[in-house]
């Protein structure tokens, strides 16, 4: 905010037959005026200019949404803001840039998400921008069978690269392969399958409890990427960017398990990217 400038006439100690008055004069806008300001500029050094509350009962998610709080904060668009639940702040929160902001109404674009659920009490506050995710990787090739009670989930023999703490790789004879996302953020997924009979399906699901049902048949809404095997010997390939919570567990899932080459063009790798 703007300070209020001085408008009156300066006291000046020469001319006694105005000082007092001018003097009188000046002591009240210092106390009336420039300290309720200068009160206001301290408050919002502190933040509170961009800290708020909001009672809008909204699910954790991402897209648009739009709390009523406050009104007469310093909110702008594309400011990066953090909306969390103030019982659980540290694993319910969603993260997103102003999109709108007029009066008590507040639209966020919300890019980033931990947890599930619809919440009606929340802390709002400014954040920063993430600019940089380092390298967070895990890439494994070359097939090494199914699991065998998760039968419809792939596992590898080799690991190429698993860099950073955001995903934890796992291989387990009996539950197949699996990726869990320890990091909110966007993830690129990308599968390269291939068999030794044309028609086959492979890709990725996630959290699907339909491991041992066919990628083609499990619910759509737990399918990540799939890819035909249009050709004998031929490697279908997808790749899907989207956005991940912790917890969520990506996994290797595929049409039919039995006719799975075990070359080097079976390969499986995931990726966050922002």
């Amino acid at each position: 905010m703007a300070l209020t400038p001085y408008s009156g006439n300066k006291p000046q100690r020469n001319v006694r037959a105005t000082f007092s008055t001018y003097m009188d004069a000046w002591i009240t806008w210092f106390l009336d005026t420039f300290m309720t300001e200068i009160d206001a500029v301290v408050t919002a050094f502190n933040l509170n200019d961009l800290n708020a509350t909001s009672a809008t009962s909204n699910s954790l998610g991402t897209g648009s949404k739009t709390f009523v709080t406050q009104s007469s904060k310093s909110y702008v668009d594309g400011m990066q803001l953090l909306v969390a639940d103030d019982a659980d702040p540290s694993n319910k929160w969603m993260q997103g840039r102003v999109t709108s902001y007029s009066g008590t109404s507040l639209t966020i674009d919300v890019h980033t998400k931990s947890g599930a659920g619809t919440l009606s009490d929340w802390i709002i506050s400014f954040d920063l921008p993430v600019t940089s995710v380092g390298n967070q990787e895990v890439t494994v090739h070359t097939g090494n069978g199914f699991g065998s009670t998760n039968t419809k989930i792939r596992r590898f023999s080799t690991t190429l690269i698993n860099v950073g703490t955001d995903i934890t790789y796992a291989d387990s004879s009996t539950l197949g392969a699996s990726f869990t996302i320890n990091t909110p953020g966007k993830y690129e997924i990308y599968t390269s399958d291939l068999y030794s009979s044309a028609g086959a399906v492979a890709g990725a699901s996630l959290n699907s409890s339909q491991l041992t049902s066919n990628l083609t048949s499990i619910a759509i809404a737990d399918v990540v990427c799939m890819a035909t095997c249009s050709t004998a010997n031929k490697p279908g390939t997808a790749t899907r960017t989207m956005n991940l919570t912790s917890t969520d567990i990506i996994r290797p899932h595929v049409l039919t398990s039995g006719t799975a080459s075990t070359a080097d063009d079976v390969l499986f790798s995931i990726r966050r990217i922002g």
